[in-house]
């Protein structure tokens, strides 16, 4: 069994217009419901979770 190591970031951004990196090609704006169900991952899903508890405080 191996355990590969995964991360999980949140930022807040000053404007809706972001410019992304080259490794990255697209993104979206999701409210908290949208974006768990594209999730796959459990602790995909859990870090999300946490960030939106972190956020409404």
């Amino acid at each position: 069994v191996y355990v590969i190591k995964e991360f999980s970031f949140g930022v807040k951004v000053p404007t809706k217009n972001i410019k992304l990196s080259k490794e990255h090609f697209n993104y979206k704006w999701l409210c908290f419901e949208e974006a768990v169900t594209l999730l796959k991952w459990d602790s995909n899903k859990t870090a999300l979770w946490e960030l939106n508890k972190r956020l409404l405080k």
